[in-house]
């Protein structure tokens, strides 16, 4: 299963997106969801949809996880018919955003070009190469 052209192409890793100003120990602690909060211009309506879908707990959790984070930019390039089945679709919506997930802190130079891995939604995640 591959990502959407139109996600892919503006999905950020999460962790990759934290400032340069925050080193690597200030970041080891926080949640995906604490990340998330600090950057609101970006992540707003991924940080709803969480809320919305019950995983806000889930990803506050220590993990460790990693999260290919749409932007609030990706999100507005989707139909407003999509956004609103998966907002009356719990399940849906849950399991569009577990895909985004991988058990473990794995950063963007240890991602493979063409590699697969298993997401917590239970599919496997196809990474290539945007760039």
């Amino acid at each position: 299963m591959r990502l959407s052209p139109i996600i892919a192409a503006a999905c950020a890793l999460l962790s990759k997106h934290v400032g340069a100003d925050q080193s690597e120990e200030e970041t080891v602690d926080l949640t995906i969801v604490e990340l998330a909060q600090s950057d609101p211009d970006n992540f707003s309506i991924l940080l709803s949809l969480v809320d919305e879908a019950g995983l806000a707990e889930t990803l506050s959790s220590e993990g460790p996880f990693t999260l290919f984070a749409p932007t609030n930019d990706a999100f507005d390039e989707i139909p407003d018919e999509i956004i609103s089945f998966w907002r009356e679709d719990g399940d849906a919506l849950k399991n569009v955003l577990m895909y985004h997930v991988l058990n473990g802190a794995i950063l963007s130079t240890d991602l493979v070009d063409g590699g697969d891995y298993k997401s917590l939604e239970g599919s496997d995640l196809h990474v290539h190469d945007m760039g």
